[in-house]
């Protein structure tokens, strides 16, 4: 039987890195995501009433269009191609660990520690380099960053402490079953 630690992070990674690796194939595509919810924003306010509250949202979206079009730096789309090819690696080895984790395979603390941490190492990147362009973000993204990294950390918290403990071992084989061949 499976301890329920390993059930409850296992199946905690794997969606946790599917949504990472959704996340990623939508990162290389930020300005033109940004762009058209900026046109939207623009369309459903100009059907109803403007306040100022839709005047600041507005403006807010105006900004950070400019911020990722007009006024991000040179190598801005060429970063976020590698950081997407980055992140795909990245969160398909995490939910390859998480696998590896539910089916109590050997390797599977190596695994799920080294992905957590490259996915916090990834995140720290990307919350430097998003801060550095997308200034206007800092507010929202910077929060959320160090959320999930919070998430990722008591993840990894529970993996040390619980597998120190019980190594990470094979169920004991059926009573009177053979391993390994046909009868």
């Amino acid at each position: 039987m499976r301890p329920r630690w390993v059930t409850s992070v296992g199946v905690s990674g794997i969606i946790l890195g599917s949504l990472g690796i959704l996340g990623a194939i939508q990162t290389h595509y930020l300005p033109q995501i940004i762009v058209a919810q900026s046109r939207m924003l623009s369309q459903s306010i100009d059907r109803g009433a403007r306040s100022p509250v839709t005047d600041a949202m507005q403006q807010l979206m105006t900004s950070l269009v400019d911020s990722v079009t007009v006024n991000a730096p040179a190598w801005f789309g060429t970063w976020l191609a590698c950081l997407s090819v980055a992140m795909v690696l990245v969160f398909s080895i995490y939910v390859y660990a998480s696998v590896s984790l539910l089916k109590m395979e050997p390797h599977a603390v190596r695994w799920f520690v080294g992905a957590t941490i490259a996915v916090c190492a990834l995140k720290i990147v990307q919350a430097i380099v998003g801060a550095l362009v997308l200034p206007i973000l800092r507010l929202v993204a910077i929060p959320l960053i160090v959320f999930s990294l919070m998430i990722d950390i008591v993840l990894l918290a529970v993996v040390l402490a619980k597998s120190s403990r019980s190594a990470m071992q094979y169920p004991p084989p059926l009573p009177g079953g053979r391993m390994g061949g046909s009868q």
